[in-house]
């Protein structure tokens, strides 16, 4: 068998080699990282039976109907800071690459491979796995291996942490108190771990300061940005993470009035745990936790804002994603990437221009769940499927009879006739009775002469 890998690798093109060995080292070492499985495991049960006992006394139809009262202006800002959150992990990559030494690939190039790996590593889960082989497939022309890869997920890795130490750690510094709602622990533990990422993160600068710092061996070295890169690199992670929460901030309902800190350190809590867990797209992550801190809030109408953020953040950028993967596949040579280069910025303006969609799939889910109670409809009309073929033969017959249809029009006009005749037909067969002694009598006369 191995034999036979072997030759196949050896008749395959180099990227596709590159692809297939680089998996299976992937998958030999989650396959022996079991600790991390069962705690991704043990996260999503949580989550779940959070979920169930937040929705178990749930209305539907004030779900439906905070749907169809999301405000317009609401969707348009939210989907301005998505579109602005996406760009700003396009610089995740353009930052990797630079650091890594591979600063020639173009901009267009990056971007296409930020956008895609992250959206769809994002709805696949196992950001890192499935994100990775997105960014090899597209990095793999421009001479880089699985080894710069994996570089680039380190540094890419690094960005968001700093940019969490910083943001989340200054917001749990400042208002301790929002987190005990999701996490159940006292204000003075949150306020302590927040001081602590902020003393990790200043501890990290200074041991910058000196000189360049390396990590890693052999082919696997990377050398870390210096103090001053560093700040940009968390001035992006930071960024990426504040747009993204002001984009649930918004749709969310306008009462009561909860504070900007609060919405954000629950929300970047629950994303956190959600890239912990490698659940696809933080499903049931975030809505557990958001349900959780936030119980001022009417239950259905912040389901509706958490339904709302998933179709702007989640499905609509990986429609756009995918079909910027498949145009690429169907591309040859430079042409195509200067072309998946605009329908990356296509794609951005399509998911600011996408917010109506958005609202108007709001306003046509409970179309759906009607549609779902019609399904034991549509499967009877699967079984009435043979008498309309049936019926498909008889048309020619029902042709005729359309032209026959004058005829019977005046065959009805002559009904009250018809009916006539039948009343006279007593009469007519006394009549018939008769006949014979009507002819008796014309001729006894003439028996009479002879």
């Amino acid at each position: 068998m191995k034999a036979c890998r072997r030759i196949v690798l050896q008749r395959s093109s180099p990227q596709t080699a590159a692809i297939v060995t680089s998996t299976n080292t992937i998958i030999r070492r989650l396959g022996r990282n079991k600790l991390s499985a069962a705690i991704a495991l043990v996260i999503f049960a949580v989550a779940v039976c959070a979920l169930y006992c937040a929705l178990r006394d749930i209305d539907a139809g004030k779900v439906f109907a905070a749907l169809r009262s999301r405000s317009w202006s609401a969707i348009w800002i939210a989907s301005v800071f998505v579109v602005g959150g996406y760009v700003t992990l396009i610089f995740y990559d353009v930052f990797a690459l630079r650091t890594i030494g591979h600063g020639a690939v173009p901009f267009r190039v990056a971007a296409v491979a930020s956008f895609t790996s992250y959206t769809i590593g994002h709805a696949l889960g196992a950001a890192t796995l499935t994100g990775g082989l997105v960014r090899l497939r597209i990095y793999s022309v421009w001479g880089l291996s699985i080894i710069d890869i994996a570089k680039i997920a380190f540094v890419t890795g690094m960005t968001f942490c700093l940019g969490n130490a910083l943001v989340l750690g200054g917001a749990l510094s400042y208002a301790p108190q929002a987190a005990s709602a999701v996490d159940h622990l006292p204000e003075w533990v949150n306020r302590a771990v927040g001081l602590s990422a902020l003393f990790v993160l200043l501890a990290y600068l200074i041991w910058l300061l000196p000189q360049r710092r390396v990590v890693g061996t052999s082919n696997w070295r990377v050398v870390l940005p210096n103090a001053r890169l560093t700040l940009l690199q968390t001035g992006i992670g930071a960024t990426d993470l504040c747009l993204v929460t002001l984009a649930m901030y918004t749709l969310l309902p306008d009462s009561p009035a909860v504070g900007f800190t609060t919405i954000l350190i629950i929300f970047l809590t629950a994303t956190l745990i959600g890239t912990v867990s490698h659940v696809p797209g933080d499903l049931g992550i975030i809505e557990a936790a958001m349900l959780l801190g936030l119980p001022q809030f009417e239950k259905e109408g912040l389901l509706a804002s958490l339904l709302t953020f998933r179709v702007l953040y989640f499905a609509v950028p990986l429609l756009f994603a995918m079909l910027a993967m498949i145009l690429r596949e169907l591309g040859f040579g430079g042409a195509a990437q200067d072309n998946l280069a605009t329908l990356v910025v296509a794609s951005g303006l399509g998911s600011a221009m996408c917010s109506p969609l958005a609202a108007t799939c709001c306003h046509l889910l409970p179309l759906a769940a009607t549609c779902c109670h019609l399904l034991p409809l549509a499967a009877t009309c699967c079984h009435l499927l043979p008498l309309a073929a049936t019926c498909c033969h008889l048309l020619p017959l029902a042709a005729t009879c359309c032209h026959l249809l004058p005829l019977a029009a005046t065959c009805c006009h002559l009904l009250p006739l018809a009916a006539t005749c039948c009343h006279l037909l007593p009469l007519a067969a006394t009549c018939c009775h008769l006949l014979p002694l009507a002819a008796s009598r014309s001729l006894s006369p003439k028996a009479k002469t002879l």
